[in-house]
C-alpha cells in the first residue's frame, strides 16, 4: 500500500491484508483507488475503516468484471469471422477442393494479418454490408451465456457496493 500507507492506521492495515490483486494488475491503480474512497468516506472507526476497504474491493472487482466482459468479446473475434464467412462465401469463390470452413479459416488469417488482406476481406464483406461492427455483434452473440454470467455478477457486485454506502451511513447515524 505504497501511495496509501500513510493514510491508513497500522492497525488497521494489518486487518486489510492483501489487496484483492490478479497477477498482472497493477498495485499503484488499487492504491490510488483506495486512497480516493478512503478520503471520500473519511473512515472514523475500524468498522468503518473495513466497510470503505470492501467498497474499494467490489469497485475494484466491478472494473475487473467490466474488464473480462471486453476480453471474452475479443477473444472470439477470429470465432466470429469465421462464422461471418462460412455464411457469406460464394461457391465460386471457394479454391478447388477446398470446404467451406477452411476458406473462412483462410479469410480470417487474411483479415487479423492486416494489410492488403485486410482490405480484400473487407471489401467482400461490404458487398453484403457487413463491417467490423457485425464482427463484434456475432462475437458477442458467440460468448451471450458467459456474458449473462459476468453480467449478473456485476450486478451483485454493484448492488453489495451500494449497500455499503448505505451500511456506513447507518453505522454513523448509530
Amino acid at each position: 500500500m505504497n501511495n496509501v500507507g500513510n493514510l491508513i492506521p497500522s492497525d488497521i492495515a494489518l486487518l486489510f491484508g492483501r489487496p484483492p490483486l490478479l497477477i498482472g494488475e497493477d498495485q499503484l491503480a488499487y492504491d490510488t483507488l483506495l486512497s480516493r474512497v478512503v478520503a471520500s468516506v473519511g473512515p472514523k472507526d475500524g468498522i468503518e475503516w473495513l466497510l470503505a476497504k470492501d467498497y474499494a474491493d467490489l469497485t475494484w472487482e466491478i472494473q475487473r468484471m467490466r474488464r473480462i466482459k471486453v476480453g471474452m468479446i475479443d477473444a472470439k473475434r477470429k470465432e466470429a469471422v469465421i462464422s461471418i464467412f462460412e455464411s457469406i462465401l460464394e461457391e465460386e469463390n471457394l479454391e478447388e477442393g477446398r470446404d467451406r470452413a477452411k476458406e473462412a479459416g483462410t479469410k480470417a488469417d487474411q483479415w487479423f494479418g492486416g494489410g492488403e488482406g485486410k482490405q480484400q476481406i473487407r471489401q467482400h464483406m461490404q458487398k453484403y454490408d457487413l463491417d467490423s461492427y457485425t464482427i463484434t455483434a456475432q462475437a458477442f452473440a458467440l460468448r451471450s451465456r458467459e456474458l449473462e454470467v459476468v453480467e449478473r455478477m456485476l450486478d451483485s457486485a454493484e448492488r453489495r457496493r451500494s449497500k455499503l454506502l448505505f451500511e456506513i451511513e447507518v453505522h454513523r447515524s448509530a
